[in-house]
This record gives C-alpha cells, structure tokens and sequence, in this order.
C-alpha cells in the first residue's frame, strides 16, 4: 500500500554478554514544497551519530545495551527503500557507545515512548520502544511521573536532533512523522507530524521479545512423594 514518502530512522545494537539484539525505528519528513525530495546525501552523518550516543551513553540505560548502527532509509510512496545504493549507514566500533545505567531487568525489558499528533484516525499515534531502562521503579511496580519525564525528555530530544540532521532548502525543516496506509482504501497514504511525545510508567517488553537467549531450565531432583 502507498504512504507518503520519508525517512526511517533505525537504530541497532545488542545487549553485552547476551546474544539478543533490539532495534527501534522513527520516521521524518523529505518533501520539499516546491522542489524534489531531499535524500540521504542531505543528512549530516555526525549530527545523527552524536544524537544516538547522547540517547544511549548515560546513566538512564543499562550498562548492557551496546550501539552497533545506525542508517537512514529514503523511503519511497510504496514505503520501500527508494535509493538503489542502500540506506545511509553509520557503524559504531565494538561496544565503544553504550549506557552507563545499572544492570536491573531482563534484555527483553523496555519503555515504550508514543508520538502523538493532532488529528484523530490514520497517523494519530506512534510508538518506539527504548532498550534498557536503568532507573529503579517505585513501590507500586512503576516509575514516578518525574522519572518517565526524563526518559520522554531524553527521547524527545533524540528525534528533535535527528530532524535538525536534515538539512531543507532555506526556511523549511524536517519534521518527525506518525506514517500510516491509512484509510482504508487510500491510494497515497497518511502522515502526521508528531505534536508531542508520552513515556509509558509502566515497564513493557521489546517488540520482538526474546528470541536468543536461552532459557536452559534448571531442573530438580527426584521427589519421593
């Protein structure tokens, strides 16, 4: 199905001393409004590179979750990667980017971090999940309101860097999106731009949950009823 072209933003790494890996993708405006989209060869590199060490490297995400790479897709309106050279790829050197936060819950643990924009129906929400929360929850099994304000902060400011890596004709600016197919039956697709960001209090897990590490039961004695 069509969606309106963009960028995809990846980001993946893997949990040190495990065999899971995590990743997390949001999405940006190209289109200029009077002039061909902008590609890949207008994303400042370093810019995005400094935006995901500064995401990661500090002490809100677990000392196991390591940076491998990061690459900008250019996405086209069948929401397939456009360019025929591939996406624009960083790679990281071996475990150099990585939180500094205490090791407190399994690799699978995350937060989920939702964008929402103005407008009910297709595009009004999004989601990405942060690897590794490092903070401590309170009595009740969740974190405090102040503590899932620092995690949205640090995740707002991370895509609101990304964005300024894309550099527009004088006057324009990339956007963060919400991209849908949506309606049903749309020949182009939606987009949204994302108003404001929310941080879930509650723990969640990674969208594709464990799948490498092995759980390797521990198995008891004989009982002698």
């Amino acid at each position: 199905m069509a969606v309106p072209t963009h960028f995809k933003f990846v980001v993946r790494g893997h949990f040190i001393g495990s065999p899971e890996t995590w990743s997390f993708s949001t999405k940006y405006s190209r289109n200029v409004t009077a002039g061909p989209d902008i590609t890949t060869d207008d994303v400042d590199e370093t810019a995005c590179t400094s935006a995901v060490t500064a995401l990661i490297a500090n002490s809100h995400i677990s000392s196991a979750v390591a940076v491998d790479d990061w690459r900008m897709y250019q996405m086209g309106t069948n929401n397939r990667l456009e360019d025929p050279t591939g996406p624009l790829l960083h790679l990281f050197p071996f475990e150099t980017v990585k939180g500094t936060g205490t090791i407190r819950f399994p690799p699978q643990v995350s937060l989920v971090i939702t964008s929402v924009a103005v407008n009910r129906g297709p595009a009004k929400k999004g989601r990405f999940y942060l690897p590794g929360p490092a903070d401590a929850v309170n009595s009740d099994g969740r974190y405090t309101d102040a503590q899932a304000a620092t995690y949205r902060t640090l995740a707002s400011t991370f895509t609101k860097a990304i964005s300024d890596a894309i550099n527009y004709p004088l006057g324009e600016s990339s956007e963060g999106l919400n991209i849908s197919e949506g309606p049903p039956g749309s020949t182009t697709g939606t987009k949204q731009t994302i108003e404001h960001y929310e941080c879930g209090r509650a723990l969640d897990t990674l969208r594709n949950r464990r799948k490498s590490l092995l759980e390797e039961w521990n198995v008891g004695g004989h009982i002698d009823w």
